[in-house]
């Protein structure tokens, strides 16, 4: 799973970079990209976050191993993780709604941080501290694309 990630992190980047420079058809590989990075966080949190390996997924009955706070709570923020990645796919597309998507995930953002840190300081839990790391990577990115775009307005 961090192979995957990593994967769609490093082509996300080069898209980014090659869309600075505005060459052509570059947007359908973008578009893809950030897509199928936003399904990796949305359904696929539970088991990236709590470290379960994509081949043992289906293999045990994760909901009573892990509990169904957390399986919860896994599924808000990788929902929150994947409304923030297509806010940004929306604001470097220059569609509509890009703003308020990132305003919603930027507040989203702000409590889920803000109760994952809590819970890390109480239980030191890797768990915690991978989710709130992603979390926070998220958080920056729609912060400054918020301040760069009201600073320009």
């Amino acid at each position: 799973m961090k192979k995957i990630e990593s994967f769609l992190v490093f082509t996300l980047m080069i898209l980014l970079i090659l869309r600075y420079f505005q060459l052509p058809y570059i947007t359908p590989p973008f578009i893809i990209t950030f897509s199928l990075l936003a399904l990796f966080y949305f359904p696929g949190a539970v088991a990236y976050f709590n470290g379960i390996e994509l081949r043992d997924l289906f293999k045990t009955n994760y909901s009573k191993v892990l509990g169904k706070e957390t399986i919860s709570f896994t599924l808000v923020m990788g929902m929150v993780i994947a409304m923030m990645l297509i806010a940004v796919m929306f604001y470097v597309l220059h569609y509509p709604g890009a703003v308020s998507m990132l305003q919603r995930g930027g507040l989203f953002g702000t409590v889920l941080l803000v109760i994952t840190l809590y819970k890390y300081k109480k239980t030191k839990s890797a768990y915690y501290r991978l989710s709130s790391s992603r979390l926070l990577y998220m958080w920056v990115m729609d912060i400054i694309l918020l301040i760069f775009h009201y600073s320009n307005t």
